[in-house]
C-alpha cells in the first residue's frame, strides 16, 4: 500500500468513527424515593451541542437549585412511577430525571423541554 492510499485509509476510517452513534445508554434505575436523590451532583450540562459543567442540589423537601456558570436555576420535582419530573420555575422548562449505574457510579440523567440535557454524579 502506498503512502497516499494509507493516508487515504485513515481518513476514511476517521470519518467513519465520527459518525457512529453513541454507544446505548445503560438501562434506567428506577427511583426508589427522595434518598435515590436528594445530595448535591455534579456534572455535564448540554445547551444545543456546547458543553459546560454544573451542579444541582436536590432536596428531600421536592425542590432542586442549579448553576451552570453564571446562569443558576431553581424549581420543583416529584417522584411516580420510578422515575421523576421536574419543573423550573426560573425558565418555566419541565423535564424528566432518570438513575443510570455507569461504571461503579450513580448517575442522573436529565431530559428538559428546552433541548437541555444533562449527566451528573453524586458528589457527597
Amino acid at each position: 500500500m502506498t503512502a497516499r492510499h494509507s493516508i487515504l485509509a485513515l481518513v476514511l476510517a476517521a470519518a467513519a468513527t465520527s459518525c457512529a452513534p453513541p454507544p446505548p445508554l445503560p438501562p434506567a434505575i428506577p427511583i426508589a424515593g427522595t434518598n435515590d436523590i436528594v445530595g448535591n451532583w455534579h456534572g455535564t450540562v448540554l445547551v444545543k451541542g456546547a458543553a459546560y459543567s454544573g451542579t444541582i442540589t436536590i432536596g428531600a423537601n421536592g425542590t432542586w437549585a442549579s448553576e451552570t456558570g453564571a446562569f443558576h436555576s431553581h424549581g420543583t420535582y416529584r417522584l411516580a412511577h420510578g422515575g421523576a419530573s421536574w419543573h423550573s420555575m426560573t425558565t418555566g422548562a419541565t423535564g424528566t430525571w432518570t438513575l443510570r449505574k455507569v461504571k461503579g457510579k450513580t448517575e442522573l440523567y436529565g431530559q428538559g423541554s428546552n433541548d437541555v440535557t444533562f449527566v451528573d454524579t453524586r458528589a457527597d
